[in-house]
């Protein structure tokens, strides 16, 4: 028999298994995405919890693959907290925004960091915590100004650019540094003991001996993951040739909730080097800045 047949019925197999025993493992449907609160849905909500009839998902089981992949209703959820972040500052719904973003969190996606984390820039909206240094540096009568981070992830380099414009992208402040995962943060060994759980390993080698040994699988990573980013200069800029190097350094920390290629959700799990730049329990949204203005180039 052939090693394709055998990797055919070795499938099937894992997949009655799987049916058989999916039932014993259950998780939330996630909340409404209604944008109000309904007090209507929640009586209904309770009465159906007391008579047992809350409909209950399957927790889904990961396949390899080549690109993140998200469901339907994160996707939903996601496209919907973009569009209110894309609103003019007095038009946004923060109740909102912060409800969208709690339940992205809550999803503890794995994603593709060279679709999620490297690419253009991404400009920052504070979701909640202290307000930081740098959100305040934007004349306000320029209601334009962006303030973002640009991520470089790949086998040769981990980069970030800090985004900042006083004046529009006539008068800004870049600040260079590097970024790497922070291997003293607690988070690692929770995901430790995730990796160590036997189901889990099990359906994990199971499925890697269905895959051609060929293949480039990509490196995924599952929120939340912790890095520290340490900047080593900074420029204020006179469009984009004129540059006046100026004497900033230090580290931040940086806790990814959530991300996809379009939308990221970061909080700071500790203060920056000079907190005034970003205080601990900072939490921001970033948009990748072509859904804002698609001419913004990429940052050097």
């Amino acid at each position: 028999m052939s090693l394709t047949i055998l990797r055919l019925l070795f499938f099937l197999l894992l997949v009655y298994i799987h049916e058989g025993v999916h039932c014993l493992i259950f998780r939330p449907c996630s909340r409404s995405l209604s944008p109000r609160p309904n007090t209507k849905s929640r009586e209904n909500g309770a009465s159906a919890l007391a008579l047992g009839k809350i409909s209950m998902a399957p927790v889904l089981v990961k396949f390899p693959t080549s690109q993140s992949t998200f469901s339907s209703e994160t996707s939903q959820i996601s496209n919907e907290l973009v569009q209110e972040l894309l609103l003019p500052p007095e038009r946004r719904d923060q109740d909102r925004i912060s409800s969208l973003a709690k339940q992205l969190v809550q999803t503890k996606v794995s994603f593709d960091p060279t679709e999620c984390l490297d690419g253009p820039l991404y400009f920052s909206n504070v979701i909640e915590g202290p307000s930081p240094l740098w959100e305040k540096l934007g004349i306000p009568l320029i209601s334009k100004n962006l303030q973002g981070q640009q991520y470089t992830y790949n086998s040769k380099e981990k980069s970030v650019i800090n985004y900042a414009e006083i004046f529009g992208s006539a008068l800004h402040l870049r600040a260079y540094g590097t970024y790497e995962q922070d291997v003293s943060s607690p988070l690692l060994e929770e995901s430790e003991n995730k990796e160590n759980d036997p189901v889990s390993s099990f359906f994990q080698n199971a499925f890697s001996s269905l895959t051609p040994t060929t293949a480039q699988m990509p490196e995924l990573l599952t929120c939340p993951i912790d890095f520290v980013v340490t900047v080593e200069k900074a420029s204020i800029c006179l469009g984009d040739n004129n540059r006046i190097n100026i004497p900033i350094s230090g580290q931040g920390y940086l806790r990814v909730l959530y991300a996809d290629p379009k939308l990221r959700i970061f909080v700071s799990p500790k203060s920056t080097t000079d907190d005034r730049w970003e205080k601990e329990g900072l939490m921001v949204a970033q948009v990748a800045v072509d859904q804002k203005d698609p001419s913004f180039g990429l940052l050097s």
